[in-house]
């Protein structure tokens, strides 16, 4: 499944790439989540039970890069701006992401993650997560929109058919072999 995500023609993957930084934004559907939080021996119910807790929520996973490297380390000039943008990358990220549908109704991202790799990451990444409104089944599309972080890149956004989310890839657990 991952493959077939990371693959920006079947429309779950976007690229921008805006004064040599890199932005990817990879929607994360449900059953990879709940695949990943799998051990070898699971049950059916698990699956559900896992299904059940990440359904109410969206996940995208955003890498930042320059020269294929984190951003941190390519791009602060100084202890200071290093400083800065851990704090911003760490702390208040909510700020400057959100999620905009067709019908101009604002998503506000809940939560965010973003694990430092102390550069031996090709890219800074982030998992976004918001909360799956009833609005958002009314519209055609949404554009996650990342405000400029300190890189001088402007505001990026990147558009989404609503219809690859709730239409979006599962896995049939049932027919994986157990070890």
């Amino acid at each position: 499944m991952l493959k077939f995500l990371q693959n920006e023609d079947n429309g779950y993957t976007k690229r921008k790439v805006i004064n040599n930084i890199d932005f990817k934004l990879m929607y994360k559907p449900t059953d990879l989540l709940v695949d990943q939080h799998l051990e070898n021996n699971f049950s059916i119910q698990e699956v559900d039970s896992l299904r059940a807790a990440l359904k109410d929520f969206m996940y995208f996973n955003l890498a930042i890069s320059s020269d294929n490297r984190e951003v941190l380390n390519t791009l602060a000039q100084d202890r200071a701006e290093f400083g800065k943008m851990v704090s911003t990358l760490s702390f208040n990220f909510q700020d400057k992401v959100s999620m905009v549908t067709s019908n101009k109704d604002t998503i506000q991202m809940v939560d965010f993650s973003y694990p430092r790799m102390y550069g031996l990451s090709r890219a800074t990444s982030l998992l976004l997560v918001f909360p799956v409104e009833a609005g958002l089944r009314n519209s055609a599309t949404i554009d996650v929109i990342v405000e400029d972080i300190g890189f001088q890149t402007g505001q990026v956004k990147f558009r989404y058919d609503v219809s690859l989310i709730t239409n979006q890839p599962e896995i049939n657990f049932s027919s994986i072999p157990k070890d």
